[in-house]
């Protein structure tokens, strides 16, 4: 059991140490022009897929025949790059990394809706009031949180989707290694894997069961929680995001619209890739908002990175990535020169943090949709 609580903790860790280096990058491309608290969901989503996108190129290149090595090279950049930009730009974060902390002192984060019984009764805290509403909150998120643990320790992995994404990080760690090929079979378990979509979501099942093969224990526990964590990600995006450019009854209105819909309850209670899937395009979407705003050299680059990552996790996501390069190219301002200037960057990032699977796939690969065409 202690060996198991290591092997969650250095998940954890990386995770964190991934959301911080996230964190500080978005705030220096973005400025103040993106709400603190939006910058640090932006970046505890996309934090883990940082480490998603070293492992594959790791595993591409192969250059180590142990997950130990893969494991300690990881952590290595990982604490170097967060170390460095904590010394380099520590003012910047101490100054704003508890933004999402003061959810409950602050009127900024103000949760307070217009309820009789409530309004008006307010709690005192170490000095300070904080309003019922808030504690009803604060009490439904424990719950939901405890109810979700249980379920993510007894719950299997079922079903095909996440089954077959399993399976494959199973496949990765076996190999230790990446390979292009027409067809890719596990001849050890008999598993053979389409080839549609991108390797975002096995990787990160095969990084936590990388770390757990170096403290020999077996254990899936955050690949089955990512999508309760990913799903609680995005309704706070979405909350957040609606409640500043509107106000707090749009917010309220659009997340009771969400909660309704049966799709997203299956989304919460079934292990599945879409959690993932959507938080990766709505925030690549959120950053298209802000870096529309400013377009300027940095914010692109964030934002074609987003967009990479997001097509990483899912096919469909490459696509419409794809399509938003269009518009960004058809409406952005300036000289059709001046808008191909802003966007070299954003097209660089973007294939290097997930299309360039695709283009790969196609090249000396499956063929990926096109397979049929090209004869594969």
């Amino acid at each position: 059991m202690l060996l198991l609580v290591l092997s969650i903790g250095v998940v954890i860790a990386s995770f964190l140490l991934s959301s911080y280096i996230c964190y500080t990058l978005i705030k220096l491309g973005f400025g103040d022009s993106m709400p603190s608290t939006e910058q640090v969901i932006l970046s505890a989503g996309f934090g883990p897929t940082v480490v998603v996108t070293m492992c594959y190129y790791l595993l591409l290149f192969s250059p180590f025949d142990s997950a130990l090595a893969y494991v300690i090279t990881v952590l290595t950049i990982l604490s170097g790059l967060a170390l460095w930009l904590f010394v380099r730009f520590r003012a910047d974060f101490l100054t704003h990394a508890l933004a999402p902390f003061s959810i409950w002192t602050t009127p900024d984060f103000e949760l307070t809706p217009q309820i009789p019984f409530l309004n008006g009764f307010n709690l005192k805290w170490g000095g300070r009031h904080i309003d019922a509403f808030k504690v009803l909150v604060l009490f439904i998120f424990i719950y939901i949180v405890i109810y979700w643990l249980e379920f993510v320790a007894n719950k299997p992995l079922t079903g095909h989707d996440v089954l077959e994404y399993a399976l494959l990080a199973n496949t990765f760690v076996d190999w230790l290694d990446i390979d292009y090929e027409v067809h890719i079979v596990n001849e050890q378990t008999g598993f053979y894997f389409l080839g549609l979509h991108g390797y975002g979501f096995p990787l990160l099942g095969f990084w936590e069961k990388a770390v757990n093969s170096v403290f020999e224990v077996r254990g899936d526990y955050f690949f089955r929680a990512a999508t309760g964590y990913y799903s609680f990600l995005t309704v706070m995006m979405v909350y957040y995001f609606l409640k500043r450019q509107f106000n707090l009854k749009v917010a309220m209105v659009s997340l009771a619209m969400l909660f309704s819909s049966y799709a997203f309850y299956l989304m919460v209670r079934e292990y599945h890739i879409d959690a993932l899937r959507m938080f990766t395009l709505l925030g690549s979407w959120l950053l298209l908002f802000y870096a529309w705003k400013s377009q300027n050299r940095y914010t692109m680059w964030i934002l074609g990175a987003a967009l990479g990552i997001c097509s990483f996790v899912h096919s469909i996501n490459f696509m419409i990535s794809c399509f938003v390069f269009l518009a960004l190219v058809l409406f952005l301002e300036g000289t059709m020169s001046e808008r191909l200037k802003k966007l070299a960057g954003c097209a660089l990032t973007f294939i290097l943090f997930g299309a360039i699977h695709y283009l790969l796939d196609l090249a000396i690969g499956s063929g990926w949709i096109l397979k049929d065409f090209l004869g594969r």
